[in-house]
């Protein structure tokens, strides 16, 4: 949609708003059933928090949440079949019919931690995105923004409705008595069950032909969020060009930006769809290849990640969304050359991936612990030490270095529900199980290893520039000094050092670095690493 249709939109943000009541009223005829398992699922919330047994009562009230989100899926799907006049009951009997399986599964697997969780909230952000896709489908370039522009109304109406409810029970509370607290708790429930879900999927089963993108979303998306997404890609590209002229990889941390950058591009794509203009154009077209390069290093990072220590739950989920982002990349470049409408194929996309992370051995959870598991084999095995199932204790602790039994205590903390499940793993029920005692990383000290500052002549003979020490950085591996835009990686000359009062003297790369204190934290086995905090001197050039 271009702009001047955009501008024919007299209704806007507060007409939405103005002409909510008659919407939600239109809703609770087409979909009874999303009323219905509202009024429930506010019911039970009520009830859980007023009364003292939590326990009893949550599961109905997640098994409601879960339904509505079905209930409204389901009548996105009735709204798609309109030439067929029983869709809508259909929909609503479905709706109905599923709520009650889902409650005896949420009360029989509730307690099933932390597998019941992950399932949970794995299926409704699934059924949530198949909402996603079949608005998508029905709404074409404008379902992004429509979605949003629902979102936005449907939240700003459920708040006032929320808010004046507890006015309301603040003033009976304060003029006619003490009531349980648990009501102020089921009025938001009731709020968000009765009002916010109703009024979302009224606004999502809306014909194309009526469907208008209030202005707001306009300007906030294409002359406020477009040009920080450019900012913010301009920032990342100064940290790559940063770590490039350091010769040093980027720190772990640019996992999580890159990933925020390629999430923030997605949504972004999906919504401009509906606006028109040259720069929502050239961001559409071009806006996947300055991601190529961030995602490389970002899969790079995640590999020595992982080559280090391994897969957990979060570097797991981590890696699923990178693949995920790659080939929602792939698909909006591959647009530019042939029809394929990436934008509404990555709502199914996502879904898919999160049904994979609940599956059985394969989820977030399992994988990543038996992955954890292979390491400590690998190493008990390499020495001999794991033979018919069973791991010699009695040998461990001398054949094994530090390290290894660093790996070792590491990994096994990782591991807390596949155990049961590994046949060599079935008597080790503490890290003291393996046969030694594990590195002590709760002995930490500070520590100056150069002290020399009381000694502030420094010899310049030879070099025609000072410049102060004005910051310095730890990654984990890499110790690296800056002085005037400059960056020194001082590693290895500090880790030689033991302790002294006198300045340290490092010529590298044809200047001379004076280091006048470095303190560090020492943790591990014997005091042996070391985690430099602070570096203060001068670099001669």
């Amino acid at each position: 949609m271009d702009e001047k249709e955009n501008g024919k939109n007299k209704k806007g943000i507060r007409g939405a708003i103005l002409s909510a009541p008659s919407e939600i009223a239109a809703g609770a005829r087409k979909f009874p059933a999303v009323y219905i398992i509202g009024a429930i699922g506010a019911a039970v919330t009520t009830l859980t928090f007023v009364s003292d047994d939590i326990e009893k009562f949550m599961p109905f009230t997640l098994a409601s949440m879960w339904s509505q989100v079905m209930a409204v899926m389901l009548s996105m799907a009735a709204g798609a079949l309109k030439e067929k006049p029983n869709s809508k009951i259909a929909a609503n009997a479905i709706a109905l019919a599923v709520f009650v399986p889902v409650c005896v599964w949420c009360r029989s697997q509730y307690d099933n931690e932390p597998y019941f969780p992950l399932t949970y909230f794995s299926t409704i952000c699934a059924v949530m995105l198949a909402c996603g896709f079949l608005a998508a489908k029905k709404h074409r370039e404008k379902a992004a923004a429509h979605l949003s522009a629902s979102l936005s109304v449907a939240g700003i109406i459920t708040g006032c409705v929320s808010a004046s409810l507890e006015i309301i029970l603040t003033a009976i509370n304060t003029l006619f008595g003490s009531i349980d607290e648990g009501l102020f708790v089921g009025a938001a429930a009731g709020s968000a069950f009765l009002v916010f879900m109703p009024m979302l999927a009224e606004g999502e089963t809306k014909e194309y032909e009526e469907i208008r993108i209030p202005k707001a979303v306009l300007f906030s998306y294409k002359n406020a969020l477009l040009p920080l997404f450019a900012v913010y890609i301009a920032v990342l590209y100064a940290y790559l060009l940063k770590s490039a002229v350091i010769r040093k990889m980027p720190s772990n941390m640019i996992n999580i930006f890159v990933s925020i950058a390629t999430a923030s591009f997605i949504e972004l794509r999906m919504t401009l769809g509906a606006f028109g203009g040259k720069a929502v154009g050239a961001f559409r077209k071009y806006g996947a290849y300055a991601l190529v390069p961030l995602v490389i290093v970002q899969c790079a990072a995640w590999g020595i990640r992982v080559g280090a220590y391994g897969l957990t739950t979060a570097r797991y989920a981590s890696l699923l969304y990178i693949i995920f982002s790659v080939l929602c990349i792939l698909g909006a470049i591959i647009s530019n050359f042939r029809a394929f409408d990436i934008d509404k194929w990555s709502w199914l996309i996502l879904a898919f991936f999160m049904i994979f992370a609940c599956l059985p051995r394969v989820n977030v959870i399992d994988l990543p612990e038996f992955q954890q598991a292979s390491r400590i084999e690998r190493v008990l095995k390499a020495h001999n030490l794991l033979r018919d199932g069973k791991i010699d204790v009695g040998r461990t602790d001398a054949e094994l270095s530090d390290e290894e039994k660093t790996l070792i205590h590491d990994a096994w903390g990782e591991i807390s529900n596949v155990q049961g499940r590994i046949g060599w793993l079935e008597n080790i029920h503490s890290a003291n199980d393996f046969g030694f005692e594990p590195p002590d990383y709760s002995k930490s000290r500070e520590h100056t290893f150069v002290d020399a500052e009381k000694n502030e002549w420094i010899n310049v003979r030879g070099f025609s520039r000072i410049r102060k020490i004005d910051g310095s950085s730890w990654d984990g591996t890499r110790f690296t000094i800056t002085a005037g835009g400059i960056y020194v990686d001082i590693t290895d000359e500090l880790l030689a050092v033991e302790n002294s009062e006198e300045p340290l003297l490092i010529d590298k790369d044809g200047m001379r670095i004076v280091i006048t204190a470095a303190d560090a934290s020492e943790y591990g086995p014997n005091d042996k690493k070391r985690y430099y905090s602070n570096a203060v001197g001068y670099i001669l050039e």
